[in-house]
């Protein structure tokens, strides 16, 4: 089942970032993920959360494969360059309903 994940960030030292995005695409696709989007400009329009730096919206074919793609060795240098320089949340969830669903 299509899992969408939404990765926000909050980013103290941008020491990282770089090599991050030169780099990660290409293991989240080995994932079997694709990046629907990244933005930086992010306002809250409702409720009291704070707004991330960036925020990034991606799909991957299963939650094990998502699993498996933060979990990786090829990722894990990656995700400890972040550490500590950047607030990171991962929201993931499978559909239950697609805009394909809605039009038929």
């Amino acid at each position: 089942m299509l899992v969408y994940a939404v990765v926000m960030l909050r980013i103290h030292d941008r020491s990282w970032c770089q090599e991050y995005v030169a780099n990660v695409p290409g293991i989240v696709r080995t994932y079997g993920g694709h990046y629907l989007a990244v933005g930086t400009h992010v306002i809250v329009e409702e409720g009291d959360c704070i707004a991330p730096d960036q925020i990034a919206i991606l799909t991957f074919p299963s939650l094990s494969n998502l699993e498996a793609c933060l979990s990786s060795d090829e990722y894990a240098p990656y995700k400890a360059s972040r550490m500590g320089k950047a607030n990171t949340e991962i929201l993931a969830f499978e559909t239950i309903r697609s805009r394909q669903h809605d039009a038929g």
